[in-house]
């Protein structure tokens, strides 16, 4: 995806793009509601995921729990103060449950509503981890179509082989009765607007294992005022709690 530059660029942005193609350097650009708008290759293979699916949510849903109050002050101070430039530390989730920590510069062009951040793997210096890795699997949604795509790792987070067919009946009956309105709720609101939704909700096994999911979604294509795409992230989430 292109990276969205304007002809007057704020001096702390300009000096950050040179960077973009610089082997090694992870740089990514999201527009100020939090949303993914561009990432060079450096970024797509270190995280894995493909450009698509990083449009499934919101910025601050890559970013590890504990680190994600701090994420979200820094860019409010960035916006209220007009721009400007700060260094963080954060853990951002891979699309193989690992989380890697990336220490960066990050610059916002209030004009254009976007932010830049351009940053380094630092995660060898400092001490690994102990939690697991997190499951974490993508959706697609052709709401015209009624057709629902799971990637393998979501089949697995919900004791399904891969390839059963998916109807609405078998996805809610996944959702333990009593969370269904939540999840209900969270659906139908995504059809209404192009926000991210998230539910957490116990998902029912076929076994009869208990999981905690969190899912989160949002409408990357419509027609008129109606949804054509919805894509999203499931994170099993059990283990946090």
């Amino acid at each position: 995806m292109a990276l969205p530059t304007r002809a007057e660029l704020p001096v702390r942005v300009r000096e950050l793009l040179p960077a973009w193609r610089e082997p090694g350097t992870l740089c990514v650009a999201w527009s100020f509601d939090g949303y993914f708008v561009a990432a060079n290759t450096s970024y797509i293979q270190a995280f894995g995921w493909t450009e698509a699916e990083l449009t499934g949510a919101q910025y601050w849903d890559f970013v590890h729990p504990a680190d994600q109050d701090d994420a979200v002050e820094t860019v409010d101070r960035l916006i209220t103060a007009g721009g400007g430039r700060t260094g963080r530390e954060a853990r951002r989730l891979c699309r193989d449950g690992r989380y890697r920590c990336v220490r960066y510069d990050l610059a916002a062009d209030v004009g254009a509503e976007l932010l830049y951040a351009v940053g380094v793997d630092v995660s060898a210096r400092r001490p690994p981890l102990e939690e697991a890795r997190v499951p974490v699997g993508t959706w697609v949604r052709d709401v015209r179509a009624c057709a629902l795509t799971w990637s393998d790792e979501l089949y697995a987070m919900n004791g399904l082989p891969v390839g059963t067919p998916l109807t609405d009946a078998l996805v809610r009956s996944l959702v333990h009765e009593q969370d269904r309105p939540l999840v209900d709720g969270a659906w139908y609101a995504s059809l209404v607007d192009s926000d991210a939704h998230t539910a957490r909700f116990r998902a029912l096994r076929p076994d009869g294992t208990v999981r905690q999911l969190e899912s989160t979604g949002r409408v990357i294509a419509r027609s008129g005022n109606q949804a054509i795409t919805i894509r999203g992230i499931t994170l099993d989430v059990t283990d946090r709690l």
